[in-house]
């Protein structure tokens, strides 16, 4: 089995970067939204992040799981939080990721990378 990986382009946005991988259970891809940020900033709650990933078709993939509560924070200087989200592939590829985050929406195209 050829295992596929997936990349967001430009890698960041506006401080803002995404990790796409198959999961552990076929069929879904596991999106890992992640912020930069400066230390000391409040914690960034699971609800304030949305995401959408649009097959190449521009049919949005159905969304399995989202984040919620405080979001898991790492760094000292800086900062970055991680935002995870789960999708149901169903043999569709995905093309977009779309971020939502305090009423602003990024928009990554996405491609099969290594």
């Amino acid at each position: 089995m050829t295992e596929v990986h997936y990349m967001t382009e430009p890698r960041f946005h506006d401080g803002i970067s995404a990790v796409l991988r198959p999961a552990e259970s076929q069929g879904d891809i596991e999106v890992v939204v992640v912020f930069g940020r400066a230390a000391g900033l409040p914690p960034m709650m699971g609800a304030e992040v949305d995401a959408e990933l649009v097959d190449r078709e521009g049919k949005s993939l159905a969304p399995v799981s989202r984040p919620e509560g405080t979001l898991a924070e790492a760094g000292g200087m800086g900062s970055s939080v991680n935002a995870p989200f789960r999708f149901r592939m169903d043999g569709r590829i995905p093309a977009q990721l779309k971020v939502s985050y305090r009423g602003e929406t990024h928009t990554f195209c996405v491609r099969e990378g290594a």
